[in-house]
């Protein structure tokens, strides 16, 4: 990925917050890091999901946006 860290979070209130903390963490570490989905991301279409739910097909549907 470049040297890039690509986080996955829950796309719900919390994983919002989160992400928040965790960027800023990372950022403060020098790690140059991004989100590959949120709520609004992807025009949501994985609003509100968890990465441990995703099936293969919408995997494939992440990596096909060039995540």
């Amino acid at each position: 990925a470049n040297c890039r860290v690509g986080i996955m979070l829950d796309t719900d209130t919390k994983g919002d917050e989160g992400a928040k903390e965790l960027l800023w963490k990372l950022h403060e570490a020098d790690l140059d890091a991004y989100l590959v989905w949120s709520r609004n991301k992807h025009g949501g279409a994985f609003k509100d999901r968890e990465p441990e739910v995703l099936t293969n097909s919408q995997w494939e549907q992440l990596v096909g946006k060039g995540i």
